[in-house]
């Protein structure tokens, strides 16, 4: 233990396959609640790197393996960097990892093994030109970030993803050159900050890992965010007609409202119902409705205030126009089709109409609408 201990660099190696081991269990823990696409090559990358480093670590304390522990190192490492790419790709652009990118992984071994060959074995020599590789994939990781178009929830960590892998691959460039003139001594002396790199890495890989968290838990909070939207719009929407519920109404009582209310009322549809059935039943609320909604402005409401009565709230309309516009409702009833009847039917609705001029006097002018719509549909009985 006292040697492994003496080195810097062993020591950083050691801290930075603690702090891998940590980011690949925190992903691994998120892959079981969040089935965020980008999230499994991601995964998956961390769990290569931290072999990769354990790898290494054996090579340092047993140098006579060196020749078989260097190119499965350098091959997890080159791994690692490929499903960080992967990953990047697929959130950028939708593309998941596939049978067509697994001949990439044949291309990797090539690096892996004929760079220490090349090299005779001299690990600054190979580590050099490894570097390179690994910035270059760090390099087009970054470049399909410029692709993404990120949630507002996502957006911080994808900028903080960006910046990691910039470093990444600045500081992986700069290893390359720096080890490999070492090596063939155009450096006479190792720099000292070389012996500190396995801590840079880890504070780089640190802070990656941490975007990539960010931009997983921020994509799930934009899902969450729209559905809780959605539901809210169900919650305030009549399933049959579309119209705004009750519900949807009592909101408005905190706004500023002014203009006329009018209550519409089906007539006969009990008959309808009791004749042709319930099926033919709901296409003639839903006609209504849509004959309604071809009498008002876009910015009107429509409600759908019981089972055959509908409100209609004109804004800013005074009640003699609204008269006017409601009362082409009837003639855009006639011959309409419904199931399971073979002619067509002429549906008619029965209005009454009331101004206000505050949305806290409306539930009394709803009233005073109702009353003489009964009185309407009353006087057409008679007549």
């Amino acid at each position: 233990m006292t040697n492994l201990f003496a080195s810097p660099t062993l020591v950083g190696l050691v801290l930075q396959s603690a702090g891998v081991l940590m980011i690949a269990v925190l992903c691994l823990t998120l892959l079981r609640t969040i089935r965020r696409a980008p999230l499994v090559p991601w995964t998956a990358a961390w769990i290569a790197l931290f072999v990769a480093l354990m790898t290494l670590l054996l090579a340092f304390r047993a140098p006579q393996l060196a020749f078989v522990l260097h190119p499965i190192y350098m091959f997890f490492e080159y791994l690692f960097g490929y499903l960080i790419f992967a990953g990047c790709r697929e959130y950028a652009m939708g593309r998941q990892l596939s049978r067509s990118d697994w001949p990439i992984g044949i291309v990797l071994f090539v690096p892996a093994f004929v760079l220490p060959l090349a090299a005779h074995w001299q690990f600054n020599v190979f580590f050099g030109f490894h570097a390179l590789v690994c910035g270059y994939l760090f390099l087009l990781a970054w470049r399909q970030l410029r692709r993404a178009r990120p949630s507002q929830r996502s957006a911080p960590g994808v900028r903080v993803l960006k910046v990691a892998l910039l470093l990444l691959t600045l500081t992986y460039f700069v290893y390359g050159p720096v080890f490999v003139l070492t090596a063939i001594g155009w450096i006479e002396r190792e720099p000292a900050f070389l012996a500190y790199s396995s801590l840079y890495d880890l504070l780089l890989l640190m802070m990656l890992g941490f975007g990539m968290v960010m931009v997983a838990t921020g994509e799930v909070q934009s899902d969450l965010e729209v559905a809780r939207d959605r539901l809210a719009g169900v919650a305030q929407t009549d399933y049959l007609t579309s119209a705004f519920n009750r519900y949807a109404f009592h909101t408005l009582l905190a706004y500023d409202l002014a203009g006329a209310a009018v209550i519409a009322d089906i007539d006969h549809l009990k008959a309808i119902n009791d004749r042709y059935g319930h099926a033919a039943g709901d296409a003639a609320i839903r006609a209504v409705a849509s004959a309604i909604r071809a009498c008002i402005r876009a910015d009107d409401l429509l409600f759908r205030w019981g089972g055959d009565e509908f409100l209609v709230l004109l804004l800013g309309m005074a009640e003699a126009d609204a008269r006017t516009r409601l009362t082409v409702v009837n003639e855009q009833l006639r011959n309409v089709h419904l199931p399971g009847v073979d002619d067509a039917v002429t549906l008619s609705v029965s209005i009454g109409f009331a101004s206000f001029d505050s949305a806290e006097s409306l539930d009394e002018v709803i009233r005073v609408a109702d009353t003489a719509m009964y009185r309407t549909k009353r006087n057409a009985v008679l007549g």
